[in-house]
């Protein structure tokens, strides 16, 4: 992957040292990537402790199947359709933040708790035309992502 040229969000004269110096990285695929693959429904989600009260909390979500990715028959076709998808770093600076990645996506510690901010998180993914949302973090982190999920189903 290369972003030489333009890239996004702040004009490349704003990048601090480290962001540019990453930007010339070229990081791995994982292999599953590589050629063709598939999507494949696993089990029904679940919950490891008080399912009837998660199922209460995320009925949209709770129960869908799992997702997973496979090596595809190889002599199907490829598929060429690229996805956008939008990263979130949410939360605070942290161990091992310190590569760059918090300079280069951003990083806040906000949490999406009202109504405004959904619609407000939802009206930018239909903006941006996201295919997918990944949201990197703690346990905060990962409740946002679940609210999110619940909201945009």
């Amino acid at each position: 992957m290369s972003f030489s040229g333009a890239t996004p969000g702040r004009l490349a004269s704003e990048y601090s040292e480290v962001q540019s110096s990453r930007l010339k990285v070229s990081l791995p695929l994982p292999s599953v990537l590589k050629t063709a693959f598939k999507l494949v429904d696993g089990p029904p989600s679940s919950a490891a402790g008080n399912p009837d009260e998660i199922a209460k909390l995320f009925p949209n979500l709770f129960g869908q199947p799992s997702a997973a990715l496979l090596l595809g028959d190889s002599s199907a076709a490829a598929s060429n359709q690229s996805l956008k998808i939008g990263v979130v770093l949410s939360g605070g600076q942290a161990p091992g933040g310190h590569n760059g990645g918090f300079d280069m996506i951003c990083s806040g510690r906000d949490k999406i708790e009202t109504p405004e901010q959904f619609k407000q998180a939802e009206e930018t993914a239909k903006k941006l035309d996201l295919d997918g949302l990944v949201v990197i973090g703690g346990d905060d982190s990962n409740t946002n992502a679940c609210l999110l999920a619940e909201d945009f189903r």
